[in-house]
């Protein structure tokens, strides 16, 4: 799949906050920074299933909140990525809204 940075720099910030609360700040800062490195490889990797698919938008979406659980080598635990997910969300709804066209 094509790579498009614009997922992952979206939610570098919200996942770096609760890798911060839960593993603290050097840790965070280190797996964030390798966590970027991983998406662009995750996504070059994943099967191109079209930019037109709508599904396209959900691979990246899911690939962001992986990274960081492949950089860490699986070290940070699995509901470590949902509770990321859910501060996101919980924290951003109108982007949200913004990236699956709503106004």
């Amino acid at each position: 799949m094509k790579y498009n940075g614009f997922y992952f720099w979206m939610f570098k910030s919200p996942m770096k906050k609760v890798l911060a609360e839960k593993y603290g700040r050097e840790y965070a800062a280190d797996i964030m920074k390798k966590s970027k490195k991983v998406y662009r490889e995750l996504v070059e990797k994943a099967d191109d299933i079209g930019d037109d698919n709508p599904m396209a938008y959900n691979e990246l979406f899911a690939l962001a909140f992986v990274a960081p659980y492949v950089a860490s080598e699986k070290k940070i635990h699995p509901n470590s990525s949902c509770h990321m997910r859910m501060h996101f969300e919980e924290n951003n709804k109108s982007q949200i809204l913004l990236i699956y066209g709503y106004s």
